[in-house]
């Protein structure tokens, strides 16, 4: 306590050293300790002036402009910034060399349960930076509907019944909230057992198809994502090719879309380790599917049918496709399946062929447009990824 004493002592000793000071009462009848203090008149000439004032006035207490410059600022921006609470990483997220974790060749798994191709632009994406969100393959599906063909009707059900079975691999990536970077390829599967009700509902597991690599050894996935981040629980990914295909209208029609985004929001309760289930919701994809790729595999489909077993798409010097079904294809093909049927058909083989010149996107900068775009929403279940399939 006497220490304390001292020190206020002689704080208020240093603080009306100063002769500069005025003697006399400020004009709001404070008292200042310059006019009582003897020692103020000690010819001292201290620049650190601070008088000792009873007032509340900032002006009687010694603070001038020149002081109040002196004062750092306020750092707005850093006082606004919000603080990120801290993040826990998720034990044994894949790949784990970790005593007791689970081993596997691969992360966790997400399987889809629906996929949805808009007839509109109502999603996904904007591929040719105009402002407005692309989706020319949704055009070319509404006419397909219109004239009785429901593409997404047989995407559905294929989905369902686990005739297509997509798969998301998950690796590197440490929690189920941030992440500046992981790792996200695409993969086909096939169920595990004949049983795939309980795939659907999340609880199953699935094999990778051997056609989803470009080699087995080493493991060459045919399909991923150049860059996948997660920000705040929402993932999102771009530069990735995958496989789209038309259950139920055109078996053989399979086509590599590139330029693949994604965005979904990520499940807190997903399993990051090796052979885990991770969910995705409110998913949104879209890419391009190039022109030549389209009708190269529409081509394929028509070979595949035992009624045509021929390419029905001739390429035009313009880059454009025409379809040379004749009436008595449409009817050597009355019976055959509806795929078959369509591209048989003079009249919907040939309103596909008209629309090879409605491509929107130029992929390879040349000037002219040679893609269209697409855009699909999603949804996922978690699947345990068993490996490759040894079948």
């Amino acid at each position: 306590m006497s220490r304390l004493i001292i020190l206020l002592a002689l704080l208020g000793m240093v603080g009306c050293s100063d002769d500069s000071s005025p003697s006399g009462p400020s004009p709001n009848n404070s008292t200042n300790n310059s006019t009582n203090n003897p020692t103020n008149n000690s010819g001292s000439n201290n620049t650190n002036q601070t008088n000792q004032n009873t007032s509340n006035n900032p002006e009687d207490m010694g603070v001038t402009e020149d002081m109040a410059s002196d004062m750092p600022e306020p750092d707005m921006a850093e006082d606004m910034e919000p603080d990120l609470p801290a993040i826990e990483d998720f034990p044994c997220f894949h790949p784990s060399s970790e005593t007791g974790c689970p081993e596997g060749e691969f992360g966790g798994g997400a399987m889809f349960t629906a996929m949805e191709l808009p007839e509109d632009n109502s999603c996904c994406f904007d591929f040719n930076s105009d402002g407005a969100t692309d989706n020319r393959l949704g055009t070319l599906l509404g006419i397909a509907t219109s004239l009785g063909f429901d593409v997404n009707e047989g995407l559905a059900e294929a989905l369902q019944f686990g005739d297509v079975i997509y798969v998301l691999e998950f690796a590197n990536l440490a929690n189920t909230t941030r992440d500046s970077e992981f790792d996200l390829t695409f993969y086909t599967g096939r169920d595990t057992d004949i049983d795939f009700e309980p795939n659907f509902a999340g609880n199953g597991s699935v094999y990778l198809r051997g056609d989803a690599f470009n080699s087995e050894m080493p493991i060459d996935p045919k399909w991923q994502f150049s860059e996948a981040s997660l920000s705040e629980g929402v993932v999102e990914a771009s530069g990735g090719t995958m496989l789209l295909e038309f259950p139920g209208l055109l078996e053989e029609v399979r086509i590599q879309a590139i330029n693949v985004r994604l965005e979904a929001n990520l499940s807190s309760d997903s399993d990051l380790a090796a052979g885990g289930r991770v969910t995705l919701s409110q998913g949104k994809l879209g890419g391009i599917i190039l022109r030549d790729d389209f009708y190269g595999s529409l081509n394929d489909a028509s070979k595949a049918c035992e009624c045509l077993n021929r390419e029905v798409y001739d390429q035009r010097a313009s880059g454009t496709y025409a379809c040379n079904s004749t009436l008595a294809d449409e009817t050597a093909c009355q019976t055959a399946l509806p795929g078959c049927r369509f591209l048989a058909s003079s009249q919907y083989c040939g309103v596909l062929g008209t629309l090879s010149g409605n491509v929107d996107i130029d992929t390879d900068g040349d000037g002219d447009n040679d893609g269209y775009s697409f855009g699909a929403t999603f949804e996922t279940v978690g699947t345990k990824i068993e490996g490759i399939d040894p079948f």
